[in-house]
């Protein structure tokens, strides 16, 4: 893998999002590569330090409730039928 590939699927990697081989082939580029395994250190860093400070809001009650109602009552109507 060269670096240029590495800083690409970074985003990806630090997600979570690719699959076993893909990361455990960034995985080992990092502990090759003191560039990316510097910038992988910084995003990662910056990612958490985003994370931590970002505050957490849960829709009010009310508001939960009318979006589940209006989502059942869409869910509750006539069948489609197939055909043609």
């Amino acid at each position: 893998m060269t670096c240029d590939e590495a800083i690409k699927l970074m985003d990806g990697y630090l997600d979570g999002e690719l699959d076993p081989i893909t990361s455990q082939t960034i995985e080992q580029h990092l502990r090759e590569c003191g560039r990316c395994d510097q910038a992988y250190k910084t995003q990662g860093s910056l990612i958490r330090a985003i994370g931590n400070a970002t505050p957490y809001f849960k829709a009010p009650a009310e508001l939960r409730e009318r979006i589940q109602s209006s989502l059942r009552k869409e869910t509750t109507g006539q069948p489609v039928r197939n055909g043609v």
